[in-house]
């Protein structure tokens, strides 16, 4: 069999290094995949020169997006010559089906498709538009949305398989009309062995911030704004210092501006030197997760949000942290409260939580990290993909295009 996996990130992005490259590795293990074709999409006019070592039988061939003056035009661009490359890589390469990774992948996948039959699945598969209207990103007046909203519906519709990230997604899409037999549930996975709770790096971490060993800290990584709380969640820090105290330490790994961040924090009260704000490689994350004793997870709960998967909260468990977050937040705060992993917030009035919280992380971070990390291990393993790719790439009736 020959695939095309086509991803909608760049190659140095962190949710490509979090969630591409794994899933390729997998893929290039199963003995009847005979070879892939990674397409990744690079903005800004050329292709990223440096590459990471893939398996030798993945070839990676960016799709380059040629700015256009403004990002209408580009992305009008880019669903034009996207598409058109894919047909001729999938006539140079044989291809047997495409893997696309995102409804917005899943769009180019579609319109490939309809030139060449070449049949594709989605995975990662979310209402994308629709959460990007209640997170009051785009409004309905916007053409991003109506576009998007249009394609998704186009791969539910076409698409050979349909991975949705949370069962609830898979319900409510069965509840709709669709055919369950088209529906796999594929959380967002994470390496577990990159994120392992590490004590040794816990002590480093915290010595070169000058974190004492009784004293507690949370950690947050990712953005803010968006589908992400912004100025909800420095309130919520704040909640945080008034119950845990001076003593308590906070760690933000984020690309966004560190000036702005802090003055945030400030703004609350906050000192300088209780909050360690970093810009972190995904390789690097492990470490200050390890120095943590418990971690946010401030997602807007809109309704669309019930069928997210988010790899922050994966790569958590997978550290072995318990996690604060809000109810209907995918399958995940199901889990929370079914199977323990972290505690749920009512954010207006934190208190409770966080007098929770304590509680779970008062005997110590050892014991509290082997309970969490094997829940990971049934939730968000990479394990959990392996299964599902076997079953559905690895039979030799589907090598149809040989």
């Amino acid at each position: 069999m020959r695939l095309l996996f086509v991803s909608y990130w760049g190659l140095n992005e962190g949710l490509t290094a979090a969630t591409v490259l794994p899933h390729l590795q997998i893929l290039a293990g199963i003995e009847t995949i005979e070879q892939i074709v990674f397409c990744s999409i690079e903005r800004g006019g050329e292709a990223n020169a440096s590459s990471p070592k893939l398996h030798q039988k993945i070839v990676h061939i960016p799709l380059v997006s040629q700015p256009k003056g403004n990002v209408f035009l580009t992305k009008a661009n880019d669903f034009i010559a996207f598409p058109k490359q894919l047909v001729q890589i999938c006539k140079d390469y044989r291809i047997d089906k495409m893997i696309c990774r995102s409804p917005m992948a899943g769009a180019l996948g579609y319109l490939a498709s309809r030139k060449n039959n070449v049949p594709f699945v989605v995975e990662s598969f979310e209402p994308h538009a629709e959460s990007m209207i209640e997170s009051g990103v785009w409004t309905k007046l916007d053409p991003r949305y109506w576009i998007e909203l249009y394609f998704e519906n186009q791969q539910i519709k076409a698409a050979d398989k349909i991975f949705p990230v949370s069962y609830h997604h898979k319900k409510r899409l069965i509840k709709e009309g669709l055919n369950e037999n088209k529906i796999i549930v594929m959380p967002c996975c994470v390496a577990l062995d990159k994120f392992k709770y590490d004590e040794e790096k816990r002590s480093a971490i915290r010595k070169k911030l000058q974190i004492e060993e009784n004293q507690t800290v949370g950690i947050y990584v990712g953005k803010y704004g968006g589908i992400y709380y912004d100025e909800e969640a420095f309130d919520l820090y704040q909640s945080a210092f008034d119950f845990f105290g001076q003593s308590f330490r906070l760690i933000i790994l984020t690309e966004q501006n560190r000036e702005d961040v802090l003055n945030k924090c400030l703004s609350r009260g906050i000192q300088a030197n209780s909050v360690f704000i970093q810009r972190a490689s995904h390789g690097e994350v492990n470490a200050y997760l390890s120095a943590a004793d418990f971690a946010f997870s401030t997602i807007k709960p809109v309704p669309s949000r019930l069928y997210c998967s988010p790899i922050k909260n994966g790569e958590y468990w997978a550290n072995g942290l318990p996690i604060l977050t809000e109810m209907n937040i995918g399958d995940d705060s199901d889990i929370i409260v079914r199977e323990g992993g972290g505690v749920i917030v009512d954010i207006q009035n934190p208190a409770p939580a966080f007098q929770k919280m304590l509680g779970l992380i008062t005997n110590g971070r050892g014991k509290i990290s082997d309970e969490i990390q094997l829940l990971a291990k049934r939730h968000r393993s990479m394990n959990v993909v392996e299964s599902i790719y076997r079953q559905e790439f690895s039979k030799p009736e589907q090598l149809t295009n040989l």
